[in-house]
């Protein structure tokens, strides 16, 4: 998630994420950076990677603060960025943030959406502004026409984020990419409340939305590939769950203030503001960007609250976010 507005348009939608997480956020840095055997041999076993290639994993990355990507910068990440004008045209700003992004040495693009519990398949439009609206409504039903989608569901509600994944996909492949986009299921996540223990929970999950989409009676997608990932493959499975932060998003309107009482202003700019404060729970970072004019112009919420288990750990984060606000500032003055 974003850290504040205008930072975000600075860096062309590079997100910095914590150090310490779970779910999700947690499981697909372990697979991209400890286990990346494991995806290798699932898309050579789905026929998206040829025996003799290998993936160049771009994100998530340790030494790149585990950004994600989206816009023109998910495109630039994977060599692509004279698609930027294209894109700008097809989408509006912030985008689809993708969990991973790689790209095989023959080529071949690897858009990443991870899942670890089933609360995270849900998801709606938050786009406010007339025009971006618009453009959404139009590029998914192109995408809706493309696939031969006739149920006239409204793809814009109950599971917009794999619609607009699904849109995005559409989108590099009409401009002549060679593009997968990877659902990554993971399984048996013991930290997460939700999480299924078996492919069956989430064959069920993605039953139902399949049918909501009016994607069920139609043929596979091209390009779509669904994995399932046991977390105790993964390389600290065995290590405590409890993470030193966690990370919660919510919509515009959420009443932070009422849950951690006095907030102290750490950073702010048009549009948005970091706060700090704690509670019982422990030591937490909002990010309010629920003031921008425009507001979010996808699935990302406009509210996030980070926590952490010590002063210490909350500090070192706000500290980061500092200095990566002060470089954008410098580099745009």
């Amino acid at each position: 998630m974003a850290f504040i507005a205008a930072n975000i348009q600075e860096t062309h939608m590079r997100v910095p994420q914590p150090n310490q997480c779970r779910g999700s956020l947690k499981w697909i840095r372990q697979l991209i950076n400890g286990r990346p055997d494991l995806l290798d041999d699932e898309l050579r076993r789905a026929g998206a990677l040829v025996s003799d290639a290998s993936i160049n994993w771009v994100s998530p990355k340790k030494g790149d603060d585990w950004a994600e990507y989206s816009d023109a910068e998910f495109l630039n990440k994977l060599g692509y960025s004279q698609l930027t004008p294209a894109l700008s045209e097809f989408w509006p700003r912030r985008g689809p943030q993708w969990d991973a992004l790689g790209r095989s040495t023959d080529g071949t693009v690897f858009l990443v959406e991870a899942k670890a519990h089933l609360g995270e398949l849900q998801s709606t439009c938050a786009a406010k502004a007339p025009p971006s609206r618009a453009l959404i409504t139009s590029s998914l039903e192109r995408t809706r026409n493309a696939l031969g989608v006739t149920n006239g569901a409204d793809w814009s509600t109950h599971y917009y984020q794999y619609a607009n994944r699904l849109a995005h996909l559409g989108f590099l492949r009409d401009q002549g990419v060679q593009a997968y986009l990877v659902f990554v299921y993971f399984i048996g996540d013991t930290g997460m409340p939700g999480a299924p223990i078996s492919r069956a929970h989430w064959d069920g999950a993605n039953s139902a939305l399949k049918k909501h989409l009016g994607l069920a009676d139609l043929p596979p997608i091209p390009g779509v590939i669904d994995l399932y990932v046991d977390v105790s493959q993964l390389p600290d499975a065995a290590e405590d769950t409890n993470p030193d932060c966690t990370m919660e998003s919510y919509p515009a309107g959420y009443p932070y203030k009422e849950r951690f009482g006095t907030l102290s202003n750490v950073l702010a700019a048009d549009g948005g503001a970091v706060y700090a404060g704690d509670n019982a729970e422990g030591f937490a970072v909002i990010t309010d960007e629920g003031t921008v004019a425009d507001v979010i112009e996808e699935d990302i919420d406009c509210v996030t609250v980070r926590l952490f288990l010590s002063r210490q750990d909350r500090d070192a984060y706000v500290a980061q976010l500092r200095e990566q606000f002060n470089r954008n500032r410098r580099a745009r003055d």
